[in-house]
């Protein structure tokens, strides 16, 4: 690959999916945008120039590793496509380019076997599968698109089993879901549709300390997260759970302290990470959730408010898009068609 390919690469994004770059200058910068174009690609990374009523500016989008192909660039851009609208609203048509990713996905759809079903804790539960093809983890915030009954939804793999081609994902039941009522009645031997894998959650090497917060339907997310984080790294995780599910699903550590926020209301999300730090009687009691320099921000929760957060993070915290990965998993009036249920 050469410096030939690299411009190629910003020719045919620029020509061919314009709408794509609006979507991610939207959904990956603080800026509201009008229109954006690819101006400079390596193998590290892409710069964006994104135009606004007030101007332009450049934006540098970051790869999670160095690549040496068109194959790997093509994958990172995929990825930062995967995390744009995993940040906007279910509702948001979806782009040219996810139009040719849907396409590829749906060639890699495979068949998958309940092995399993436990509860967790009231309206929450587990759900073994085996994978006859064989399971290949990516790990952090893994996800898949699961289908049965005619209905499907995105959910996270808690875990991993190599040995046995296993993993589990965590359903959060409620009212009205289809995916809710298949996973609240699922018999071991029944089969499943399942879609590739995706990670979005990528913490920059320098990472010193994450912050992982959300309400149930991200807390296999924040699990998977704690279990997989090296010693050397300090993690707060924040939750808006009752204390029982957080004390079946969440482990301190030495390095990994855990904060349940009793407060499921609409809202709850925000109030938390605008710097709540314990709840006493009916006043929450400041500071703080501590946020520095090499603090990479995971967040996983109910649409509207990831996208207050979000903004919250990025325009008064002043995080950049490389150190704030925040995903609305459902939406309020539609929980079974958000991006992830659990």
């Amino acid at each position: 690959m050469d410096a030939a390919d690299l411009v190629g690469v910003s020719t045919y994004l620029n020509t061919a999916h314009p709408d794509t770059l609006l979507f991610l200058a939207n959904s990956l910068t603080a800026d509201t945008a009008d229109s954006a174009r690819l101006v400079h690609v390596t193998n590290d990374c892409c710069d964006l120039e994104v135009v606004t009523g007030e101007g332009s500016a450049t934006h540098r989008l970051a790869f999670a590793a160095s690549q040496a192909t068109l194959d790997g660039i093509r994958g990172e851009v995929f990825g930062f496509v995967r995390r744009a609208r995993a940040a906007t609203s279910p509702e948001t048509p979806l782009t040219s380019l996810e139009h040719i990713v849907a396409d590829t996905e749906r060639e890699t759809d495979r068949v998958a076997i309940v092995a399993g079903r436990r509860s967790i804790s009231p309206g929450l539960v587990e759900i073994t599968f085996t994978d006859p093809n064989g399971f290949t983890s990516l790990g952090g915030d893994e996800y898949l698109k699961l289908s049965a009954d005619g209905s499907s939804a995105f959910y996270t793999v808690r875990r991993h089993r190599a040995d046995v081609s296993e993993f589990d994902i965590w359903v959060v039941l409620h009212t009205g879901g289809p995916m809710s009522r298949w996973a609240d009645t699922a018999t071991v031997g029944a089969e499943v549709i399942i879609g590739a894998q995706r990670r979005t959650f990528a913490p920059p090497a320098d990472t010193t300390h994450i912050v992982a917060f959300g309400d149930a339907s991200g807390l296999a997310a924040i699990a998977r997260i704690i279990s997989e984080t090296s010693p050397a790294i300090s993690l707060t995780a924040v939750v808006s759970v009752d204390a029982t599910t957080a004390s079946r699903t969440l482990t301190p550590s030495a390095t990994t302290s855990v904060r349940v926020v009793s407060d499921t209301t609409p809202g709850a999300t925000f109030r938390i990470l605008e710097g709540l730090d314990a709840v006493h009687g009916e006043e929450f009691v400041r500071p703080h959730v501590e946020i520095g320099p090499t603090t990479y921000v995971f967040g996983a929760g109910e649409a509207s408010e990831m996208a207050s957060v979000r903004s919250y993070l990025r325009r008064d915290r002043g995080l950049s898009p490389d150190w704030c990965c925040v995903h609305g998993y459902w939406a309020r009036d539609n929980a079974d068609a958000a991006a992830n249920s659990s």
